[in-house]
Parts: C-alpha cells; sequence; structure tokens
C-alpha cells in the first residue's frame, strides 16, 4: 500500500471521528470551533478580515444561546407553548437577520472599525471572493 493511500485513510478515519463528535455535540462543536478559529486568528497577524468575520459569529452563537436559555428558562416556569414558540421563533430570526445585515456590510463595517482603532491598517480590509458566497450561504442556512 502507497503513503498516498494510508494518509488517505488516516484522513477519512480522523473525518469520520470528527462527524461522530459534530453529531453528539452539537452546539458545543460549533462554539468550540469557533473559539479555536478565533485562536489562531488572533497569532497570524494579517488576517483581519477572518478575524471579523470569526468574532461576529461567536458573539451572535453566544447571543442566540443565552436566548434561548432564556426562553427555555420561562418554558419551564409556565409559559403557554404557543408564546414560547413565538419567542424561539422570534429570537433566532432576529439573531439571523442580524447576521444576515452585518454580513452583507460586513466590509464596510470592518473598514470603519479598522481606520478608528489602527488607521495604518485599512488596507488589510478588503472584499474578497469568498464575501458574497459567504452572505449567500448565511442568507441561505438561515431563511
Amino acid at each position: 500500500m502507497r503513503t498516498s493511500w494510508i494518509f488517505l485513510l488516516i484522513c477519512a478515519a480522523i473525518a469520520a471521528s470528527l462527524s461522530v463528535v459534530y453529531i453528539h455535540f452539537n452546539h458545543y462543536a460549533d462554539t468550540v470551533m469557533l473559539a479555536c478559529i478565533i485562536i489562531f486568528c488572533f497569532m497570524a497577524k494579517n488576517h483581519e478580515n477572518i478575524k471579523h468575520i470569526a468574532a461576529l459569529l461567536l458573539i451572535m452563537t453566544a447571543i442566540e444561546y443565552g436566548l434561548v436559555s432564556y426562553v427555555v428558562s420561562l418554558n419551564s416556569m409556565g409559559l403557554p407553548p404557543f408564546q414560547g414558540n413565538l419567542l424561539m421563533f422570534g429570537s433566532h430570526f432576529l439573531v439571523d437577520l442580524t447576521i444576515l445585515m452585518i454580513m452583507k456590510y460586513r466590509v464596510r463595517l470592518s473598514l470603519r472599525y479598522v481606520r478608528r482603532t489602527a488607521p495604518d491598517n485599512w488596507r488589510s480590509i478588503y472584499m474578497t471572493h469568498a464575501d458574497p458566497i459567504l452572505y449567500g450561504i448565511t442568507a441561505g442556512s438561515h431563511f
């Protein structure tokens, strides 16, 4: 067996094990992965675009988790099911709409932020080929 086939089998085994972990710990795996991406991005000095995207997604995930936990605690205190469902759907909708709008204007908002905090580094913010695709994926997965 060649080395490339062994490497392929090792990669497939790692991918399968990570998939199992992801399925069992779905929400927590997203948060851990986003936190790891942010840590690695802050180690790399020149990746301002991914820093802003990862920080935005981590913050919005934390807000969404907090809102859902609050609605679940209200449901356990005797809130009628239709009101709990309305609050759950409404909180998800507002968070997703906020993410969508921020992702749509991410380059403009990132430029404003960088010009205020580090004016010499404003050239590190630019629209990549992935930005419209990322906006489309965000819109498609949330609505």
